[in-house]
């Protein structure tokens, strides 16, 4: 459970949040604009349907995102967002994307977007925010 932590450390403490091996990257498509399921799962990385199903349950119980009941869909459809506890980890992913572009010259990055990491990192930051906001 969440009241168990490993240690005092920040760093340790976030990943019991978001350190396995797939919820950042959910919630890296949340920011990116998916909202179903299915639209999550289709990503490349191909996340296992019950890897899947069991990742937004946790994220939700977590107050890092919201499942909300879509209506007049066929059979049972949610909808999945990111809470202001989730958007806040946006600069988390926008470093990692930072440290592929500098580190692996094989990250898909437009060279526009490579030098804004580098010169706006609060600007790539606020722009992605935004792209998540309710």
């Amino acid at each position: 459970s969440m009241a168990e932590k490993r240690s005092k450390c920040p760093i340790a403490n976030v990943l019991d949040v978001v350190g396995d091996r797939w919820s950042l990257l959910v919630i890296r498509d949340l920011v990116l604009g998916k909202r179903s399921f299915s639209e999550i799962a289709a990503s490349p990385e191909r996340i296992p349907p019950s890897t899947l199903t069991a990742r937004l349950e946790q994220l939700v119980c977590q107050d890092l995102v919201t499942k909300s009941r879509v209506s007049g869909g066929p059979g049972r459809q949610y909808r999945y967002e990111l809470t202001q506890r989730g958007a806040d980890l946006v600069p988390l992913l926008v470093a990692m994307m930072q440290w592929s572009a500098r580190h692996d010259p094989h990250t898909p990055l437009t060279p526009a977007l490579r030098k804004r990491l580098e010169t706006d990192f609060a600007g790539v930051v606020e722009s992605l925010r935004s792209t998540s906001a309710l």
